[in-house]
């Protein structure tokens, strides 16, 4: 009896977990930043997708500090055509949050409705001269 009970539950709880997923996943939009960065920039990059509820989905990548341009794809699962902001800034302190003074860049216009898969070009502005970057070392000189 108790074998029985045991295993029909995990069959229901299988079952609900699989049309979770079905239903809650019903389309997937790929979104494609392309984020213009000052030269020498070795803090992470976060690239995030914002909906209603809060970050939706988020990448981190780590900027090769002799290029200009950091890359990257933001997959969203989410429900059809979703109302979001598409931002780009430095984590500084390596929090996953944007915090005041950390440079950003948000997708001008407002929030976008996804309808399909986007390409978005943003541009961080120069790092402030007082604020280093996360991995960089300070070197005193005398």
């Amino acid at each position: 009896m108790t074998r029985r009970l045991f295993g029909t539950m995990a069959r229901v709880v299988f079952a609900a977990g699989l049309l979770a997923a079905l239903v809650g996943c019903s389309y997937v939009y790929e979104v494609r930043f392309h984020v213009g960065i000052p030269v020498g920039t070795t803090a992470p990059l976060q690239l995030e997708v914002v909906g209603a509820y809060g970050v939706e989905e988020r990448l981190v990548v780590m900027p090769n500090p002799t290029q200009t341009l950091a890359t990257g794809v933001v997959s969203v699962c989410c429900a059809p055509d979703p109302l979001v902001t598409l931002q780009a800034y430095l984590d500084l302190n390596n929090n996953a949050a944007h915090d005041p003074g950390e440079p950003i860049d948000v997708w001008p216009g407002g929030p976008v409705r996804l309808t399909g898969n986007r390409s978005v070009q943003l541009r961080i502005p120069t790092l402030p001269a007082a604020v280093p970057s996360v991995g960089v070392p300070t070197i005193a000189t005398p």
